[in-house]
């Protein structure tokens, strides 16, 4: 049993006793209770007296992290003030980490595994609002959309569409870290966002790098399909500080690099500076070095 005892005048907690459920100084019990005691205590200096409840993820005498939820209300003295606290603590291990598999999943697109765009807007949100974006280099976030992806499904099938957009995935992931949000925000359009702050000379050798690999291709004789990617980059917080500035930025420099002739990488800070004119030819458009003329597709197909 543990006994919580709390002296008024001086401020001061006492936890004494044992709860049995771990050696002492490891138990997930005490441990939870002192955590949730002192957030009471907390409270109650604030004016908010009423029971509380925590959900804790708390290591057991096994070396394993589990869940576990812990719910205690004060005990009060004649004048008001807490001096005990009782609560019950429930291990919710189960029920959390399917709770959070469910979660995960509704995150997910189906076919890559990657965030989808709803996971990505708020994953991406989430790192700008917490994370402060002035200091030196920037924070890259890269808009990726596919050429003529639609002579894909039109001639080889969209079973092979599908293993297509898995794989041009994997190639996506393997240029980024883990650490980095990578989603899939359309049929053949992706988004990534760097978290960690990168050099202009960094993200440009990225994108080149990015874009050859990007370039493949599907099928053989008549039914064969080049397939490579136009990219537009924002980077924070020069090109915005939020999500949708960056987004929008992200999309204007991806369409430019449609219009210049697809197969390129297009930096929106460039196209600012220019006066959201196409820049001087090689200023903004970083050509993964590929032999194969983008005139190929083009001439298959005016689609985007």
């Amino acid at each position: 049993m543990t006994r919580v005892e709390y002296s008024p005048a001086a401020r001061r907690l006492r936890l004494t006793g044992h709860a049995g459920a771990g050696e002492r100084g490891s138990d997930p019990v005490c441990a939870a209770l002192s955590i949730l005691v002192y957030a009471l205590l907390d409270a109650g200096a604030e004016g908010d007296l009423s029971p509380g409840a925590a959900e804790l993820r708390l290591l057991d005498v096994d070396g394993l992290y589990r869940w576990y939820r812990v719910e205690a209300s004060n005990i009060m003295d004649g004048s008001g003030w807490p001096i005990y606290v009782i609560g019950i603590i429930t291990d919710i291990d189960n029920q959390k980490n399917l709770e959070l598999n469910l979660r995960n999943q509704a995150a997910r697109d189906s076919a890559t595994g990657m965030y989808n765009k709803l996971a990505t807007e708020q994953a991406i949100a989430r790192f700008l609002d917490r994370h402060g974006l002035d200091g030196p280099g920037g924070y890259a976030m890269f808009m990726i959309d596919f050429d003529n992806f639609k002579n894909i499904n039109d001639r080889l099938g969209h079973a092979v569409g599908d293993q297509a957009i898995c794989a041009m995935a994997r190639i996506i992931r393997h240029n980024f870290r883990p650490a980095d949000i990578a989603g899939r925000i359309g049929g053949d359009e992706f988004l990534v966002f760097c978290t960690e702050r990168l050099s202009m000379r960094q993200i440009r050798e990225r994108a080149a790098k990015l874009g050859g690999e990007l370039h493949t291709e599907w099928g053989e004789g008549e039914n064969r399909c080049i397939l490579t990617a136009s990219m537009g980059v924002a980077c924070a917080p020069d090109d915005g500080r939020c999500f949708p500035e960056l987004y929008q930025h992200a999309d204007e420099a991806t369409y430019q690099a449609k219009r210049m002739g697809k197969n390129g990488c297009v930096f929106y800070a460039e196209m600012r500076e220019a006066g959201a004119l196409p820049p001087p030819d090689g200023a903004s458009v970083v050509n993964a070095a590929i032999d194969a003329p983008a005139a190929e597709n083009d001439a298959e197909s005016a689609g985007s």
